[in-house]
C-alpha cells in the first residue's frame, strides 16, 4: 500500500487476518480508542489506518475502536463512533438480524462470519457494506472484531444490471446476440417465442439457419456489410421450428464486448403489417376505380416523391388532357388562387401533424380556360412510415361552384332582410317619438290648462262655501283635479315608455342611468350602476339600439329572474362600447330558451348585429345571468375615458 499500488480483495483479506492476529495478542486495560494504539503498537496502527477498509471492535454492543476508513464510510467521527451501540449505525432492516448474530458470535456460537448489510451513514444515506466479523479476546472477555467493505457502487451496478436483463429477457421483440461466424451467443424469450425453438437449441444453432434469405457461403460477405454500416435495418424471411417461413423485420447493429465482435439482432414478426398493406393496395385499387366511374375528381399523392397521380375525371372536370399535367404536387399548386396557397398549406401541415381525422380545405383552382372555380379539396393520409411521417395520401377535387353561388344569394338576401328590418325599426323609432311629442306637446298641454280651469273654479266657488248648493259642486270639481292629475302622471309614463324624453335631452348614458333607477324604484332591486365614460353625441340609431338593448335586459330581469340585485358596467373597449349587465337571479336554462322570451333575445341579438358588434348571454339555473353588448362607436363619436 506504500507502494501505491492499489489493494486487490486477496491482498486486502491477508492484511486483515494479520491486524486480526495483531489485535488477538491485546492486553487487559484497553481503554478506548488511544489505549488500542498504545496496546497494538506502530505496525498494527500504520495497517489499521491505511487500509482500504472500515475496522470496528465493539465488546457486547459497544464500539471500542474504529479506523479512519470507518469514519470515512459512515460519516461519523472515531470519537463519535466510539460512543455508539454498534447495531445504532445498521439499517433497521437488518438491525436484528446483525445485533443476534452478534451476541451469539461473543457467546461462542457457529454463526456465519461474513454477510452483506445496509448501514445508516450520519447523513441519513443508506450504504451497502461487506461485513466479516471474527471473535477475539478483550480484557479477558469475548469481543469481535469486524471488518466492513463498502459494496454499494458494486450493487448500484448488479441492480442496474438485473433491471437491464429483465428488460432484454422480457423485451417484445425477439433480441438474438450472434457471433462473427454466426453462432447464437444469447437469445430472449420471445426470440424463443418467434420460432418455438428452446434457449438450448437456439444456442447450438445459427443465425443464417433461422433466415430463409442468409447461406453459410455469403454470411462472411452480409457480416462484412453490417459492419461497415454499424446499424442496419432490413426484411428478411424466418423458418420456425414447424417449417412455418414468415417475413421478420430485422435491426442489427455490430459491437465489441470483452474483445469479442457481435451483432445485436432485434427482430419483429411483420407477418400482420404486411398482409394489411397487401389489403391496403387491394382496397386504395378498388377506390381508384370508384372514382373512375363518379367523375370525382380523384389523387393519389406519393408524399416521399412528391409524384401524383390525376384520375382522368380529375382531368376532365379541369379542362385538362394528360400531356399538359405534370404529375407532380407542384403542378397542383401552380393551379391554385395566390389567396389560398397560405391557408391550404396551414391546412396540410395540420393534418400531417395529426391533428384534423383529414384533410379539408376550400380554394379556388385555374381551369385550362384561365378562369378559377370554387374547389372543394378532402382527402386523407393512408401511410406511414415507422418514424410516423405522411408517406401517401389520396383525396379528391370537387367543383362547389353552384354552392358558392347559392350561398352568395342567400347572404344577398340576408343582408336585404336585415336592411328591411333595420328600415322598419328605424320607421318604428320616428313614429314613437312622433307620438311621444304629440302626446307631450297635446295631450299634455290640454289636461294641464284643463286642470287650470278647474283650479280656478274651485277658487271661485270656495269663496261661497257657505252655500249649501255650491258643496257638491266643489267635490266633483275636486274628484276631477284628482282624476287629471292620475292622467298627467299616466302620460308621461307612456310618453317614457314609447321614447325616454332624457334620451333626447341628456343623452345615452344619462338615459341608462335613468332607466336603471326606474327599474329599481319600481321593483325593489339594488342597482349597481358604474360607468367609466362621459357623456357624447352618439348617432342617434346608435343610442336608440343601445337604450332599447339595455331596456329588454332590464325588463327580462324585473319579469323573470327573480333577482334581488343588478349590477350594469359601461365601458370602452378597443374602440367599442363594452355594456355588460348581470343579476344574481335564477338563471336561464337551456330548455327556457325556447320559450316567449326568446323573440326578445332574438331582438337584442339582431339590433346589436345591425350595428355591427355581438350581444351573447351567459346563464345557468342558479347561478344568475349576464348579457355582454360589444357594439363599435362610429368614428365621429368618440367616447373618452372618464
Amino acid at each position: 500500500m506504500r507502494s501505491g499500488k492499489k489493494l486487490n480483495k486477496t491482498g486486502l483479506r491477508k492484511t486483515l487476518s494479520r491486524v486480526e492476529s495483531k489485535l488477538r495478542r491485546l492486553k487487559p486495560g484497553w481503554n478506548g480508542r488511544e489505549t488500542a494504539r498504545k496496546e497494538v503498537g506502530t505496525p498494527f496502527q500504520t495497517v489499521a489506518e491505511a487500509t482500504a477498509a472500515a475496522i470496528f471492535i465493539f465488546q457486547g454492543a459497544q464500539l471500542c475502536y474504529a479506523n479512519p476508513m470507518a469514519a470515512q464510510i459512515t460519516g461519523y467521527s472515531a470519537d463519535e463512533l466510539v460512543q455508539k451501540q454498534f447495531w445504532e449505525i445498521i439499517h433497521p432492516e437488518f438491525r436484528d438480524m446483525v445485533r443476534e448474530r452478534g451476541h451469539a458470535r461473543q457467546r461462542g456460537d457457529g454463526v456465519p462470519s461474513r454477510y452483506e448489510v445496509k448501514i445508516l451513514t450520519k447523513s441519513g444515506e443508506v450504504r451497502w457494506v461487506d461485513f466479516t466479523g471474527r471473535v477475539i479476546e478483550f480484557k479477558k472477555e469475548s469481543a469481535v472484531l469486524g471488518t466492513v467493505i463498502d459494496i454499494t457502487e458494486r450493487k448500484q451496478t448488479e441492480k442496474a444490471l438485473r433491471f437491464a436483463k429483465f428488460a432484454v429477457d422480457n423485451s417484445v421483440d425477439a433480441i438474438y446476440w450472434v457471433k462473427s461466424d454466426g453462432t447464437i451467443f444469447y437469445v430472449n424469450r420471445s426470440g424463443c417465442e418467434l420460432v418455438s425453438y428452446s434457449e438450448e437449441e437456439l444456442l447450438c444453432m445459427t443465425f443464417v439457419q433461422l433466415n430463409v434469405e442468409f447461406s453459410e457461403e455469403d454470411w462472411p460477405t452480409k457480416w462484412i456489410g453490417m459492419r461497415q454500416a454499424g446499424t442496419s435495418l432490413f426484411e428478411s424471411q424466418h423458418i420456425a421450428k414447424s417449417g412455418r417461413v414468415f417475413p421478420v423485420e430485422i435491426l442489427g447493429t455490430c459491437l465489441w464486448y470483452r474483445g469479442h465482435e457481435y451483432m445485436c439482432a432485434c427482430v419483429r414478426d411483420i407477418t400482420a403489417r404486411k398482409h394489411a398493406e397487401k389489403g391496403l393496395l387491394a382496397s386504395e385499387e378498388r377506390v381508384r376505380l370508384t372514382l373512375e366511374a363518379l367523375e370525382a375528381g380523384g389523387w393519389d399523392w406519393n408524399v416521399s416523391t412528391g409524384e401524383v397521380f390525376f384520375s382522368d375525371s380529375w382531368l376532365r372536370s379541369l379542362g385538362y388532357s394528360r400531356s399538359e399535367v405534370t404529375p407532380d404536387i407542384d403542378f397542383w399548386k401552380s393551379l391554385l388562387h395566390p389567396d389560398d396557397l397560405a391557408n391550404a398549406e396551414k391546412c396540410l401541415a395540420s393534418h400531417f401533424a395529426g391533428d384534423t381525422p383529414c384533410y379539408a380545405c376550400e380554394n379556388q383552382l385555374r381551369l385550362h380556360s384561365g378562369d378559377f372555380r370554387h374547389n372543394c379539396t378532402r382527402g386523407k393520409v393512408v401511410s406511414r412510415n415507422e418514424a410516423g411521417l405522411p408517406t401517401r395520401m389520396v383525396g379528391t377535387d370537387t367543383d362547389i361552384s353552384e354552392q358558392k353561388e347559392t350561398e352568395r344569394e342567400l347572404q344577398e338576401r340576408g343582408e336585404k332582410l336585415r336592411g328591411l328590418t333595420a328600415y322598419l325599426q328605424s320607421v318604428r323609432e320616428k313614429e314613437r317619438t312622433a307620438i311621444a311629442r304629440e302626446m307631450h306637446d297635446e295631450l299634455g298641454q290640454v289636461l294641464t290648462v284643463l286642470k287650470m280651469d278647474l283650479a280656478l273654479m274651485g277658487a271661485d266657488i270656495g269663496e261661497a262655501k257657505g252655500r249649501e248648493r255650491f258643496t257638491s259642486i266643489a267635490s266633483e270639481i275636486q274628484g276631477m283635479q284628482d282624476l287629471i292629475d292620475k292622467t298627467i302622471v299616466r302620460v308621461r309614463e307612456l310618453v317614457r315608455s314609447l321614447r325616454p324624453e332624457v334620451l333626447d335631452t341628456l343623452g345615452l348614458i344619462p338615459a341608462l342611468h335613468w332607466q336603471a333607477d326606474d327599474i329599481s324604484n319600481r321593483s325593489g332591486m339594488t342597482c349597481a350602476f358604474k360607468c367609466h365614460l362621459q357623456e357624447h353625441p352618439f348617432e342617434s340609431e346608435f343610442a336608440n339600439a343601445v337604450f332599447r338593448i339595455f331596456q329588454e335586459t332590464l325588463t327580462n330581469i324585473m319579469r323573470h329572474a327573480k333577482a334581488t340585485k343588478f349590477c350594469v358596467d359601461i365601458a370602452e373597449q378597443d374602440g367599442n362600447l363594452l355594456l355588460r349587465v348581470s343579476d344574481n337571479g335564477v338563471g336561464i336554462a337551456d330548455t327556457q330558451f325556447v320559450d316567449e322570451r326568446t323573440y326578445g333575445l332574438m331582438g337584442m341579438k339582431e339590433r346589436a348585429f345591425m350595428l355591427g358588434g355581438t350581444l351573447e348571454i351567459m346563464s345557468s339555473p342558479g347561478q344568475g345571468t349576464t348579457v355582454v353588448a360589444i357594439l363599435p362607436m362610429s368614428v365621429s363619436t368618440p367616447l373618452v375615458p372618464a
